[in-house]
């Protein structure tokens, strides 16, 4: 009796552990096999690139248009996982960089011995430069797609492993001033004019992706000058966070420069050039054309949602906008989509695709900002539409 009582035990543990691993949100994992695809595809070189570069953009748009998001149930309490998924990025990452550089390096590569033994598996070829764009591009996408959105959701907790990965992973693309810009300007002012990440009506992606990246220095800048001031410090010293963070990106190219020459910094800056820009690609559609009044609290129809299950699995769950700017402590996978929300009417990557394209970006947009100015804006707000005269912009 004893043993039949114990293989019951067993098979109830053996139950209980199945169902623990089916509640895993094992979708979050998606960004991560993806680096990990794409350095096979720039270790391997040639088509390879290519066939990796084609599953991330085929999966992030066609395949997130026929998905449901009604069918994906809501993220479990696997915690310890979903936590190791974001600090898995970096390594990934960073192993990544290591082969990119290598790759445009090809026979000029001049690591140290111990290090150059660790590349030199008969199958990995590194001469191949003509797929250097390519592999640019794919390297880039990567940091914007799933480094930038793990430093997003690690720039806002508070440990210190958090935040230097969060920095980290943004000084690959010189974006020094996010964890700074994001916390104490973006979500305070979001959807006013002092918010220079929120896109104004009828302002074309492209310039727009000029002027928030030149007015996020600024704005980061000036706050910790205002910061070090308070503490009674220099503001040109290593305690600046915006300075000490473009020390780590020199310090990176330096360390590319002194390993792969000519061509590892120029792989460096191409990537970090693409990753930037798809960044804000994506910042320019979370809250275009929504306005908010002078002193009037953040609400949940002040951020564009999107109920789209692929890009809520390579953004972690950036796309659920609305919930992050009213919690924006809370982890990723407990975000859930809000009422209040205007939505997206197709995933982040199609979204973006349309707003390189002005007239489908205005056949896109124009019914969504007018359903949301009739329904969602308070009239303070229609006010401020009509003063700027943003409501022919529909």
């Amino acid at each position: 009796m004893p043993k039949l009582l114990s293989r019951r035990q067993a098979g109830a543990q053996s139950l209980q552990a199945l169902a623990t691993m089916q509640s895993v949100p094992v979708r979050y994992a998606l960004a991560n096999i993806m680096i990990a695809g794409s350095i096979v595809a720039v270790a391997w070189g040639g088509w390879l690139i290519w066939v990796a570069l084609a599953a991330i953009y085929a999966t992030g748009g066609p395949l997130d248009e026929v998905l449901d998001e009604s069918s994906i149930a809501a993220a479990p309490k696997a915690r310890w996982f979903c936590n190791a998924n974001l600090y898995f990025t970096l390594p990934l990452i960073l192993l990544l960089v290591y082969v990119f550089v290598r790759f445009a390096a090809g026979a000029h590569f001049r690591f140290p011995a111990a290090v150059a033994r660790l590349d030199q598996a008969p199958f990995l070829v590194w001469q191949q430069r003509s797929d250097f764009p390519a592999a640019a591009l794919l390297v880039g996408s990567c940091y914007a797609m799933f480094g930038a959105t793990v430093a997003h959701e690690l720039t806002h907790r508070s440990g210190r492993l958090a935040r230097f990965s969060a920095r980290a992973l943004l000084s690959l693309m010189w974006n020094t001033s996010f964890t700074i810009f994001h916390v104490q300007v973006h979500h305070r002012y979001v959807a006013t004019n002092r918010d220079c990440a929120t896109a104004r009506r009828g302002e074309y992606i492209l310039a727009f992706v000029v002027r928030t990246v030149v007015g996020q220095y600024r704005e980061a800048y000036r706050c910790e000058v205002e910061r070090l001031r308070a503490l009674r410090r220099q503001p040109w010293t290593w305690h600046n966070r915006l300075l000490s963070g473009q020390l780590m990106s020199i310090a990176i190219v330096a360390v590319a420069a002194a390993g792969a020459g000519g061509m590892g910094v120029l792989a460096l800056l191409a990537a970090a050039l693409v990753g930037r820009t798809i960044h804000e690609l994506v910042n320019y559609i979370q809250h275009y054309g929504l306005v908010r009044a002078e002193g009037a609290l953040v609400a949940g129809h002040h951020s564009w949602d999107c109920h789209r299950p692929v890009s809520n699995a390579m953004y972690c769950d950036l796309p659920r906008h609305s919930e992050h700017h009213l919690f924006a402590s809370k982890p990723h996978w407990e975000l859930a989509p809000t009422q209040q929300a205007p939505l997206l009417p197709h995933g982040y990557l199609m979204m973006v695709l349309f707003a390189l394209i002005p007239f489908l970006w205005r056949r896109t947009m124009g019914p969504c900002l007018a359903d949301w100015d009739q329904r969602l804006a308070s009239d303070a707000e229609r006010a401020i539409i009509l003063a700027r005269g943003w409501e022919k912009l529909c």
